[in-house]
Parts: C-alpha cells; structure tokens; sequence
C-alpha cells in the first residue's frame, strides 16, 4: 500500500471512530490531500454526501508544535472575538485536528484576483482591522493562560537574528562563522533587538500575520497558523503584515495602513514619531529573519521555492537599513550577499 492510500485510510479510521454523528451525519466520499505550509504537518480535505466538508491534519504525535496547544489558542482567541477555524476533534496522542474547512482562498491569492487599487486597499485594510482586535485583547495577570508567559523579549529576537546568521549567511552565502562580518552582524543586530525589548508595550501577537496565514471565506479574513502566539510588540504583527515577501504593497498604502493602525491604538505610543522609529527597527529584523527561514528551509527539506523570496526581503531590508542609517549591517551585508 502506498503512502497517500496509507494516510486516507488512517485519516478515515479516525473520523469514523471519533466523529461527532450529529455534527457529521453523512459517509466521506473523498479524501484529498492538500499543498501545506512551510511545517511538517499534512492537510487533507474531507468531503462528505452532503457536500460539506472538513480539514484533517496530521503531524506526528511527539511534534511539539501539534499538541493541546493549538486548540486551547483556539479557544482562547474565539473567546475574545478573533476569526479563527472551528475545532471539531483534537487528539494530539495521535496527532490528529479536525477542524473547520475555510477554503482555498487566502489572503494572498484574493489580492491576486483584486483588479483595482481600491479593492486591495479594503482587503488590507480587514487586515489590520482584525490583527488590532488580537493587540486590544486584555492580559490579566491573574490566571494568565502558560502561552502568554512567552515573549518576544531581546534573547527571542536575537534568536531569530542568529537562525538568518546559520542558515543564510553562513549555510546559502557561504561566509566563515568566525568572519569579521558574521561578529559585526551579531554585534549590530544585538543593539537593535535590545532597543526593541526596552519598550514592553506587551501585546498579544500572533507572530507570523502574513497574507498567506490568512485566509478568505464568505468575504472574510480568518487567522490560521497562530500556534506560536505570545507576548510582543505589536508592531512585530503589523511588519510581517506590511512588509510580507509575498506580497509587496506601494509605499502610499503602507503609509495609509500604518496611520489606520496607530489611529486605533496610539494609547501605547507616546507620538507618531515614536511608533515609525519602532515600526522600522522592527521591520529589520523580521524581514532579516524572513531570509534565514527560507533559507532554513531550503537546508532542511531541500525545497526551492521559498528562495526567490529572499532577493525581495534583500531590497527592502537595504532601503530601511539606509532610512535607519544602519550602514555597519548593510556594509557587511551587501559584501555577503553580492559576493556569494
């Protein structure tokens, strides 16, 4: 029996051992297995006799990104009003999700399918709307749930940092980990990544809110993909929105989109001034992190697709590096990348 048989059946057993009858009364009629993210995880389609269907998504059962976790973030965030898929079965022992089926459309492919500027603008504009629900939720420190106990404090981002330092300046460009550069990178981004933990305007994040971690149902926005949520700054979620390698907005709607966002929470910022200088310095280092996850990627699973991202994630990087007279990390940087 090959993998793909293999997997329905097991995906089949499960459902008809576990399934809620009065949830999903009809028999499955097919199983199809879908392009998935960027994780280990498999997605597979459920269509029932009725036409509804359902997504199944399986993960081995010691993963620890696929346990109780998710379904509790779940919860939690439906419980402050987030759009977020519906849990119908979770068994993390055997790393089985059923949940709510959102479709094929993300946000990515709708902006696609936008013809006019004013379309797109609507779309994004959804966007912020509901990632500003996520950063107004309230954090009680009585019961505060384990998850929120994380932060995107100096260690974490600087973590992230040294992952784009392993895998794509010194694994895809080339570069000796005890070069001169490699030191004035750590050295430079350190101070920026120190800056940013300074300010503690805690939030909660959902860490990776990107138009292909969004999807689109019935004309609206749903989240996916937010099982690594903590605390942070809340302009770590509006650059990896903004500044998304997949999609590159003009610099007039990213300046309408960042004065919306701050319109609906400038209570945490002391003037506009204060926010930009934050939202640039936070733009470095998630677009510098953005590089080395797909170069991660392309190490570990060998899989191209994501590394034409990186030139796009480069230019950018390069404008705000000289915006931000960040001129010690271009220069290494520009040496690196151009001559590997």
């Amino acid at each position: 029996m090959n993998l793909q048989l293999s997997e329905n059946l097991l995906v089949k057993t499960l459902i008809e051992e576990y399934l809620d009858v009065k949830k999903f009364s009809h028999a499955i009629v097919d199983i199809t297995r879908l392009t998935g993210d960027a994780s280990t995880r498999r997605y597979y389609r459920l269509t029932f006799e009725d036409q509804s269907s359902a997504i199944a998504c399986l993960d081995k059962p010691t993963s620890n990104d696929f346990d109780l976790e998710f379904v509790t973030i779940t919860k939690f965030l439906a419980e402050n009003g987030i759009s977020v898929p519906e849990i119908f079965i979770s068994l993390p022992e055997k790393g089985f999700i059923l949940e709510e089926d959102l479709g094929d459309k993300t946000m990515l492919s709708e902006l696609a399918s936008k013809i006019s500027s004013l379309e797109i603008d609507e779309l994004y504009q959804q966007a912020i709307n509901e990632i500003v629900k996520v950063h107004k939720i309230a954090i009680k420190n009585e019961n505060k749930p384990y998850y929120l106990d994380r932060f995107f404090d100096s260690d974490k981002l600087m973590y992230e940092v040294n992952l784009t330092i392993d895998n794509f300046v010194i694994h895809l460009c080339g570069e000796s980990d005890k070069s001169q550069s490699i030191a004035i990178l750590r050295e430079e981004f350190s101070k920026i990544c120190s800056f940013l933990s300074t300010r503690k305007r805690w939030v909660v994040t959902h860490r990776d809110y990107h138009s292909r971690n969004i999807m689109f149902k019935n004309g609206k926005l749903k989240l996916i993909d937010y099982q690594d949520l903590r605390l942070g700054l809340p302009t770590y979620d509006l650059v990896s929105l903004l500044e998304d390698a997949y999609y590159k907005i003009d610099g007039k709607l990213r300046d309408s989109l960042r004065q919306s966002y701050y319109d609906q929470l400038k209570y945490n910022y002391q003037s506009f001034d204060e926010f930009i200088e934050e939202y640039n310095l936070m733009a470095i280092q998630r677009i510098f992190k953005a590089m080395g996850s797909f170069s991660y990627i392309w190490k570990e699973r060998k899989d191209h697709r994501y590394l034409k991202y990186i030139s796009k994630c480069y230019e950018r990087l390069s404008d705000l590096l000289l915006e931000t007279n960040n001129s010690k990390i271009l220069l290494q940087l520009n040496r690196i990348f151009y001559d590997s």
